[in-house]
């Protein structure tokens, strides 16, 4: 079924893109003819996955920034809302990796945790709905979550 999907150089947004998940969708977009757009921190892996693409001959951009902060995604949704070529799709795939018990954890560690986990994915699917919904057919939003949280040291 993916050898019959082409993107044909739409844009596709990968937010937390630099290991996992997130690297795995961006190499398989990559494949699919889209151009990745890589985004989230830190830059070093940000900058394997541009690499890995690279080798793969696919298109791809990188924007180092924290999904969290609603200024940053305005920001890059300027930049890319100034592309000929559609959005078609955004994966909303950034997310922590703080394994704690909660009576461990501090308020300030939670705070970074919604901010990260839940505040950068309805600060990316509001400013970018706007531009999925102007792509030929429709464009998709996809939020990713871990069952890591469910876990318990």
């Amino acid at each position: 079924m993916l050898n019959q999907l082409k993107f044909n150089g739409a844009q596709v947004i990968v937010t937390g893109a630099g290991s996992g998940i997130g690297q795995a969708c961006a190499e398989i977009l990559g494949e699919l003819d889209a151009r990745v757009i890589l985004v989230g921190q830190p830059a070093e892996e940000l900058e394997q996955t541009k690499a890995m693409l690279d080798r793969q001959k696919a298109k791809s951009e990188l924007h180092v920034l924290d999904v969290s902060v609603e200024s940053q995604v305005q920001a890059l949704k300027e930049k890319i809302g100034r592309s000929d070529q559609p959005l078609k799709a955004l994966i909303n795939n950034a997310g922590t990796n703080l394994v704690k018990r909660l009576e461990d954890m501090s308020t300030e560690e939670w705070s970074r945790l919604l901010a990260v986990d839940l505040n950068s994915v309805f600060f990316f699917s509001r400013a970018f709905m706007p531009l999925l919904e102007k792509a030929p057919g429709g464009g998709a939003i996809v939020n990713v979550a871990s069952s890591l949280v469910l876990l318990r040291q």
